[in-house]
């Protein structure tokens, strides 16, 4: 097998690996960051903060 094909299947499984893996807020944080935008007074600026959604999109 030639190196190139060695790389191009470490790729592969690299690219496979990330996509497949699900990285989600940890309720933690989440809940946390929920208070500190429950504390602030101006919630036009972090309006895109939706509860329903994964907090590591915000």
């Amino acid at each position: 097998m030639g190196k190139t094909t060695i790389l191009l299947l470490l790729l592969f499984a690299l690219l496979l690996t990330t996509s497949l893996s699900t990285d989600l807020c940890h309720k933690d944080d989440k809940n946390t960051l929920l208070k500190i935008k429950k504390a602030k007074n101006d919630p036009y600026t972090i309006i895109s903060w939706d509860p329903k959604d994964d907090c590591c999109t915000w």
